[in-house]
């Protein structure tokens, strides 16, 4: 049986095993068509994949988590602390990741992101639509979606820019402007700031906002 000629069979499963433990599961899909809706979701390896891309549109982004191939899976499972960049060309699943990891963090650190928050910024309200729908089908629902423009309450950018404009604030050389802006502008508070975080407060004066 090949997926030119299927001869009745719908998929093929691959075991690998070591010893007497199965350590992989791999699928050959041979026959897209004659594969029924319920027997989609136990699908594995690159059969979800095609399944998944095969699969018709709706205009929002679907929970596949049974497409997340293994290096996804450990950017999705890495820890919590910190600044994680995911970077990629179009098409290759950073938008899955980034949404499936929220739901990790928030099934994982429940108690801790409970009390903070959790803010998923999108482009426009377009793509928030795309994948509104996603953290619900994965049991999260206490999550805020929002476009730069409407992160200030009250105010809504209405203003396009020209094309010229919106290349030149795109650009990389604009990180440099803005950190020299924000240098310029700074200025070591009279009296000390105190910063609270969950049950600890951390108190900045001139002393240590100077030798820092």
């Amino acid at each position: 049986a090949t997926p030119a000629s299927s001869m009745g069979v719908v998929r093929r499963r691959h075991l690998q095993t070591r010893a007497r433990t199965v350590i992989g599961i791999d699928d050959d899909l041979l026959d897209l068509d004659n594969l029924a809706e319920e027997d989609v979701g136990t699908l594995n390896g690159e059969a979800a994949l095609l399944a998944s891309i095969d699969a018709r549109r709706t205009g929002r982004m679907r929970d596949i988590v049974a497409t997340i191939q293994t290096e996804q899976d450990r950017i999705i499972r890495s820890g919590l602390d910190g600044v994680l960049v995911v970077q990629g060309g179009p098409g290759t699943g950073k938008t899955v990741v980034a949404l499936h990891r929220a739901a990790y963090l928030l099934y994982t650190h429940r108690e801790r992101l409970a009390r903070r928050g959790v803010l998923i910024l999108g482009p426009n309200l377009t793509f928030l639509r795309y994948i509104e729908q996603v953290l619900p089908s994965l049991g999260e629902t206490d999550v805020l979606l929002s476009t730069v423009a409407e992160l200030y309450p009250g105010i809504t950018a209405t203003v396009r820019e020209r094309p010229e404009v919106a290349a030149l604030k795109g650009d990389e050389r604009m990180a440099q402007v803005v950190a020299r802006a924000v240098r310029e502008r700074q200025r070591v508070p009279r009296k000390p700031v105190e910063i609270r975080l969950d049950r600890y407060t951390l108190t900045l004066d001139a002393r240590l906002l100077d030798a820092a």
